[in-house]
């Protein structure tokens, strides 16, 4: 433009097919990643076989849905609440026929995706570095979300329970332990087609989750909130090392591994422990946990100089 070699009108094509480009999508790739990350996410917090290929099953039915909202306004608007409704009844049907099924974290799972565990950290982000009036809407935004996915699972379990006899809190756990040694890189690979990872940052985002959540893991002796600090101070220095070996900027990084940290399902599984009087998976406290995670990553945060500001 500033050489006149091409004018306005070309660059207005050009800037079209760019934005075009980036709405091609591979279904297939799409349905199999929505499958994976419900299977792969019901392997770490420990469940059953048949539990794994169902959450797997449903994960792609939510595909489904997703696609289809993408064709009709209506189901767009609703689409959190009637995935989520439509998950819980074919689970609860399917309990009848494999009773060891684990009825409320195959719900959870299959509907991983939509879990805004990752948008409230990202609102809380903003608020503690004092961008209050975009980080207040994105959290209330993300809350809003999140009871858009309740409304749906408590609808669905109150239908059910009109004709079943549902015992939707049962927890059978069969799967080996060493088992979440592949659940956590297989996670972190469901979410590239999801996010649009480019194919030379997906080595280094499966390692910098691997950073994060396994060094929760072995801190986990130390408490929570101890754990998800050092973790998340572990993912912002593995991320400003791989930003330079690939010239990505590191907040891709960053966002990768601290999505293995974020309390999304633990919210949900919170919801269920205040408005059922129990939770979906034997976890204590759930909701000081959401609270101590939210503390540790927003403090690991902080103290690595993420939200320092810019030099001038």
């Amino acid at each position: 433009m500033i050489s006149r070699k091409i004018d306005l009108s070309e660059i207005d094509q050009k800037v079209r097919e760019i934005d075009e480009a980036t709405k091609k999508q591979n279904h297939l790739v799409l349905t199999f990643a929505y499958a994976l990350a419900g299977a792969t996410f019901n392997l770490m917090i420990g469940t059953n076989w048949i539990s794994v290929l169902f959450a797997a099953i449903l994960g792609a039915f939510v595909y489904l849905l997703v696609f289809m909202a993408g064709k009709f306004s209506y189901i767009n608007s609703v689409l959190e609440s009637i995935a989520s409704f439509l998950v819980t009844i074919a689970t609860g049907l399917l309990s009848f026929v494999y009773t060891d099924l684990n009825i409320g974290l195959t719900i959870v799972s299959a509907i991983i995706i939509f879990v805004p565990g990752l948008a409230i950290t990202t609102a809380l982000e903003e608020i503690t570095s004092k961008n209050l009036v975009s980080g207040t809407a994105k959290l209330f935004d993300a809350l809003i979300s999140l009871f858009k996915q309740f409304f749906g699972v408590i609808l669905g379990l109150t239908f059910l329970k009109f004709f079943l006899d549902l015992k939707i809190f049962n927890h059978f756990i069969t799967t080996p332990q060493w088992v979440i040694y592949f659940a956590i890189p297989l996670f972190s690979i469901s979410l590239f087609p999801i996010f649009q990872v480019r194919k030379k940052d997906m080595l280094l985002g499966v390692l910098s989750g691997g950073v994060g959540f396994f060094l929760a893991y072995f801190c986990s002796v130390a408490g929570t909130l101890v754990s998800t600090f050092v973790g998340t101070i572990g993912v912002v220095i593995a991320s400003t090392l791989f930003s330079k070996i690939n010239g990505t900027p590191k907040t891709v990084f960053i966002t990768q591994g601290i999505i293995m940290l974020v309390p999304g399902s633990k919210s949900l599984f919170g919801l269920s422990n205040v408005f059922l009087n129990t939770t979906i998976v034997n976890a204590g406290n759930i909701g000081e946990q959401v609270a101590y995670i939210l503390m540790g990553i927003l403090g690991g945060l902080l103290f690595a100089g993420v939200f320092k500001p810019e030099e001038m």
